[in-house]
């Protein structure tokens, strides 16, 4: 709280004086909030582009390992290109793409299988049945 020059009236940061702290949040949010939208529109694109190679390499469904934000955008995909979205693990069946989650941090063998593996184009699934979300995304 600023209590300014004697005489005058202590002014808060919250209150709504012109040109105020409530104004200052009011566009900071403003400003976090189309820039969050902008970037799940760009993972929207990337994670269709994904699901697009995936539908087209004969893969039937997709299991989501581990928990995401981008969880519904993936399920969206899913179904957007035909592709069964699973949220346990499928029966025994190479008809599945294992997606890893931007937040599931992979152990020693399989992050050496998602970097020796990964292909140049971000959209490109690795040759075998998994991808990784933290790496898609980061490109």
């Amino acid at each position: 709280m600023d209590h300014g020059q004697e005489g005058q009236q202590p002014q808060h940061p919250l209150r709504g004086d012109p040109g105020g702290g409530v104004d200052q949040i009011t566009r900071r949010s403003y400003r976090y909030l189309k820039r969050t939208i902008r970037n799940v529109v760009v993972y929207k694109e990337t994670i269709e582009e994904l699901l697009g190679e995936v539908k087209r390499r004969g893969f039937a469904s997709l299991l989501l390992i581990g928990r995401s934000d981008l969880a519904f955008v993936v399920e969206y995909a899913c179904a957007k290109h035909g592709v069964e979205y699973l949220e346990s693990d499928p029966p025994a069946d190479d008809g599945v793409y294992y997606l890893y989650s931007e937040d599931y941090i992979p152990d020693d063998e399989l992050e050496g299988v998602a970097r020796s593996e990964a292909s140049d184009d971000a959209c490109e699934p690795g040759p075998d049945n998994r991808g990784f979300l933290q790496e898609l995304l980061v490109r």
